[in-house]
């Protein structure tokens, strides 16, 4: 969601992104911390359901590495696994 606010007249204008339909794509990632691999198969049944709603479904890289609850490595989080939009 984009805010756009007009300061000479103290409007407030919200655009909001297109719906998701079926076939788009769905990038999943935790910078800050992965999953907990306890949880992983929670994680595998959400992103099962969203495939099942007709989504394609992409991972980052840091999703399923929790380490110590600490922020995933710079590499990892600047080098998402999945394509460029529209590629």
């Amino acid at each position: 969601m984009l805010i756009k606010q007009n300061f000479d007249h103290h409007a407030v204008h919200l655009i909001y992104p297109a719906p998701l339909h079926p076939g788009g794509r769905i990038a999943v990632t935790a910078p800050s911390s992965g999953v907990l691999r306890a949880l992983h198969a929670r994680l595998d049944l959400v992103l099962a359901h969203l495939r099942a709603q007709g989504f394609e479904v992409v991972e980052g890289r840091c999703l399923r590495d929790e380490v110590a609850s600490a922020s995933a490595g710079s590499r990892c989080r600047g080098s998402p696994t999945w394509p460029a939009a529209g590629g």
